[in-house]
């Protein structure tokens, strides 16, 4: 009999505003497994092998006003 991999399935509503809900299921879930598939469109069908990240920043400025 051949072994089954142990398998998990994350599926992730809020993915196209950066994941602020599911990022930690999805951090605890993925350093369980020996690989990760992203279920996402690639080009002619084949196996997706990287992602572009994301990133949110918050910018905090200070000093005083000055106009032309």
């Amino acid at each position: 009999m051949i072994p089954r991999p142990n398998l998990r399935l994350v599926l992730n509503g809020d993915e196209d505003v950066g994941s602020p809900s599911s990022r930690p299921v999805i951090e605890a879930e993925v350093v369980r497994g020996a690989a990760v598939l992203v279920f996402e469109a690639s080009v002619g069908g084949a196996l997706k092998t990287a992602r572009k990240g994301v990133g949110i920043f918050q910018v905090k400025a200070t000093g005083q006003e000055a106009h032309a």
